[in-house]
């Protein structure tokens, strides 16, 4: 099976006939009126490493209460959780943006925002993104109190509260979840990009942020040869690097900042050093630029 929002998010979270955009919800909570244009949907996998034994038949069967999402840092948790968001009419819940989480933090949140009546019938749920940055400004109690109720607020629901991670804080969510509901809940993995989904990614996302691009043709043979050229010197590690969102968005930038980019195009076809038009320090720089204000 396929864990696309085709596929399985939507057919798993419904979809709510219109999300109830007037309602007063609390700081951090919001319902998603738009999609995201660049979005690309990464591979979603189910993990069965250390976290119990599922397949197929059993997700799309059993109704488990809890679903957790996990992946390294930057490969695109919260974009991923938007989307479905959008797509679901579900709220989308940022931990980073609320107040710290507590004992109440989901089951007082749906009360203030009046929609407890809605959560109650079954007609929505929550995406909840950002365990990391709520780990990090909160107590270990106020945490695991805050993962205990979303446990009670979810139990005899057909639809399930999904919550976004990175690996380890994932783990640990997972081993309380798990002793608090009395059964495994499913993990999955987001997953790399494949050759052409990360080129289709790139030239996507060039197009939409840099629209006054005047050779959209070159720009998409610049970012296949760097990707490619990059795909061929990490070859040993099953082109995860290649694949890995935020390299892929670094390729993007070191296009866009090239007004003609058919020297990029050249200088790869000439001499086949990818080192002199992109290097293994600047896609890091480009990287810990944009990740050092998220946690």
């Amino acid at each position: 099976m396929e864990y696309t929002i085709d596929n399985f998010w939507v057919p798993c979270l419904g979809r709510s006939p219109s999300a109830p955009l007037a309602y007063p919800l609390v700081k951090g909570w919001s319902f998603s009126p738009k999609g995201l244009p660049t979005f690309q949907e990464a591979p979603l996998a189910l993990s069965s490493k250390e976290f119990g034994e599922f397949d197929d038949a059993a997700i799309t069967k059993t109704k488990a209460p809890v679903l957790l999402v996990s992946a390294p840092g930057a490969v695109g948790k919260s974009t991923l959780a938007r989307q479905i968001a959008f797509r679901t009419g579900s709220i989308y819940v940022n931990l980073a943006e609320s107040d710290p989480v507590g004992g109440n933090t989901l089951s007082g949140g749906l009360a203030r925002g009046k929609i407890f009546s809605l959560w109650e019938r079954g007609k929505i749920t929550a995406l909840i993104d950002g365990l990391d940055e709520a780990t990090l400004r909160a107590t270990k109690e106020g945490f695991e109190a805050f993962l205990s109720d979303v446990a009670v607020s979810s139990e005899n629901r057909d639809v399930p509260v999904v919550l976004f991670g990175r690996t380890r804080t994932i783990q640990e969510t997972w081993l309380h979840l798990t002793d608090e509901l009395g059964e495994d809940v499913p993990v999955f993995e987001i997953g790399y990009f494949e050759r052409e989904a990360s080129i289709r990614f790139a030239a996507t996302t060039l197009e939409h942020r840099y629209s006054n691009r005047r050779h959209p043709e070159v720009d998409r043979k610049a970012l296949e040869l760097l990707l490619d050229s990059l795909r061929d010197q990490t070859e040993s590690d099953n082109n995860r690097f290649a694949g890995y969102a935020p390299v892929i968005q670094a390729v993007t930038e070191r296009v866009a900042k090239e007004d003609n980019p058919s020297v990029i195009v050249s200088k790869l076809q000439r001499e086949g050093a990818i080192t002199q038009v992109l290097t293994l320090r600047s896609v890091v720089s480009d990287i810990l630029d944009r990740e050092q204000n998220k946690l």
